[in-house]
């Protein structure tokens, strides 16, 4: 019999096709995570034209949410991640949301309504060009995704650009920086 390719092990647990592979013949299903370009995903000097561009004052610490802003994708949850920038208390922390879609408008007009009101910038929609720049420019990458995030790739980008990654803790996060690493 053949193999069956899933991304991580959550990925195969969330598809149903897959489960019941994992569950027959379990020795059929391969990993096979989603790779990164090594080349254009690494670690570099910030560009502090990156974080002026989207008004990020100098010497702000800043995190970063990469992923589509759509209806498509509710498990994003860019909602948590300003909420949780709301009652950080950090005044020096920023948060930039790279991304576009359906739900942009009600994402820009929730922050305007968050205690971070502030500190919240998005990109809209960019060219998949700009994103190594964006990752290189901040600090570090806050996911805030839940379940079905099967292999989040945005967080291997980050991580091959040398972000620190802090993340719910979802299977998928967990296929890619493991179970309580750096915990």
């Amino acid at each position: 019999a053949d193999p069956v390719g899933a991304l991580s092990e959550a990925h195969a647990e969330s598809v149903p096709y897959l489960r019941a592979a994992m569950r027959r013949h379990p020795e059929r299903v391969v990993e096979l995570p989603n790779g990164v370009d090594l080349e254009r995903f690494s670690p570099g000097e910030a560009d502090q034209a990156v974080r002026a561009e989207h008004g990020v004052p100098p010497g702000a610490v800043l995190a970063i949410f990469v992923g589509a802003l759509d209806r498509a994708h509710p498990q994003k949850r860019v909602d948590v991640a300003i909420e949780a920038l709301g009652i950080a208390d950090r005044p020096d922390l920023h948060l930039l949301v790279v991304g576009g879609g359906d739900r942009l408008e009600e994402l820009r007009a929730l922050a305007a309504g968050s205690p971070a009101a502030e500190r919240v910038h998005f990109t809209g929609a960019i060219a998949n060009a700009r994103i190594p720049d964006l990752l290189r420019s901040a600090d570090l990458m806050l996911m805030t995704t839940e379940p079905p995030e099967a292999y989040p790739v945005a967080m291997v980008e980050a991580m091959a650009c040398g972000l620190p990654i802090l993340t719910t803790d979802f299977p998928g996060a967990r296929a890619v920086v493991g179970d309580g690493a750096g915990a």
